[in-house]
């Protein structure tokens, strides 16, 4: 897991190019010299509630990448396809199999993913990054 920290940029009078780079850089804000207490505090309370936020997402991410690093290849085909909404009937026609076949895997698949349905390890994949490696059965 890879430790973000929030970033505040600051200079006296800065130009837009400046602050664009800096903010694409992954800066939370940019603040004008002389510095203003009161927005620095705020600034800085702010970027603490983004590292906690990002923290805990990070974590998610890592716990569902690690619980779907579990399941075998057939039942990451079979969860990348119940991801894109495919009953199980659909699914176990793109992939050539029996709806008996792939009601196994599927429980086999949310015992493993420790949820109790699809939605829910649908949300898991999300958390995962899966999303952008779904492709939907034509």
């Amino acid at each position: 897991m890879t430790d973000w920290i929030p970033i505040l940029a600051y200079a006296e009078r800065p130009c837009s190019r400046q602050v664009v780079r800096a903010l694409t850089a992954g800066a939370l804000s940019f603040l004008d010299l002389p510095l203003d207490v009161r927005e620095l505090e705020e600034q800085i309370l702010s970027g603490k509630c983004e590292a906690r936020t990002a923290a805990r997402q990070a974590r998610a991410k890592f716990d569902a990448i690690r619980r779907i690093s579990e399941l075998t290849p057939r039942e990451l085909e079979v969860f990348q396809l119940l991801m894109t909404g495919m009953s199980s009937k659909e699914i176990a026609r793109a992939l050539g199999l029996s709806p008996r076949t792939v009601e196994v895997f599927r429980a086999n698949i949310l015992a493993k993913l420790d949820v109790r349905n699809a939605v829910a390890a649908a949300r898991l994949g999300f958390e995962a990054g899966y999303a952008s490696q779904l492709t939907t059965a034509a």
